[in-house]
């Protein structure tokens, strides 16, 4: 417990102190689409822009029609080695696959209307009411998957902790309205929040990247808003 309260404010002052010295690089409210977003629209994917919302969904469950949608977006400025900060919304609104979860990327993901760049290197972070899940792709690779979680602390923070168990992720998680989610990258960590709550912290390798992005592989339907990045 001793461990795990000097690790939380040893967080706490160093975000507060380096966080707050972060430049805003991108601001995304999504009431129109001065920021290009790629729009789709067919037998397979939508991806529009509604009600000032980025509204994106998967028609077909994956058992009958297989595919991901890689969708990524370049970020000016943006550098996924540096010290960086991704505040966004989002809202889960029908899914009919496994499970409702939502992802974010970073670093160079794959390209939706070229599949075969051999140059990707991404993160990816996957959220559900269950789980936290933490995977790398590169393309030489393929898929290198992290520890699962199924509480709202990793194994190595709960054994220092005795009401680690007593909170699970779906009781951070609003059913129905927008949540925020905050990805803060420090050094060569990671942390996750949900709802200002801190859920997750994994050690990584910093990968060269100037993009965020999602894969949605999964019968399912959501939407984004007020996207923020801050970069140190």
């Amino acid at each position: 417990m001793k461990n795990y309260l000097l690790l939380f404010f040893c967080f706490l002052l160093f975000s507060q102190d380096s966080v707050g010295q972060y430049k805003k690089i991108f601001k995304e409210t999504f009431r129109n689409n001065k920021n290009g977003w790629k729009l789709y629209n067919d037998s397979d994917f939508i991806v529009q822009i509604r009600h000032g919302k980025l509204y994106i969904q998967k028609l077909g469950l994956n058992r009958k029609r297989n595919g991901c949608l890689w969708y990524n977006k370049s970020i000016p400025h943006f550098d996924t080695k540096k010290n960086f900060s991704i505040f966004f919304y989002a809202k889960v609104l029908s899914y009919g696959d496994i499970f409702n979860a939502i992802d974010l990327q970073w670093g160079n993901p794959l390209n939706y209307e070229n599949r075969s760049d051999k140059n990707s290197t991404l993160y990816q972070i996957s959220i559900s009411p269950t789980d936290i899940r933490l995977a790398l792709f590169e393309s030489n690779k393929g898929w290198t998957y992290f520890d699962r979680l199924n509480t709202p602390l990793s194994d190595e923070w709960a054994k220092d902790d005795e009401e680690a168990d007593e909170t699970d992720i779906s009781s951070l998680l609003r059913k129905g309205k927008f949540n925020k989610y905050e990805i803060d990258h420090i050094d060569k960590d990671i942390f996750i929040k949900i709802n200002d709550k801190i859920v997750y912290k994994n050690t990584i390798t910093n990968i060269s990247g100037n993009s965020i992005g999602i894969q949605q592989c999964l019968k399912s339907a959501w939407k984004i808003d007020k996207l923020l990045i801050k970069q140190e």
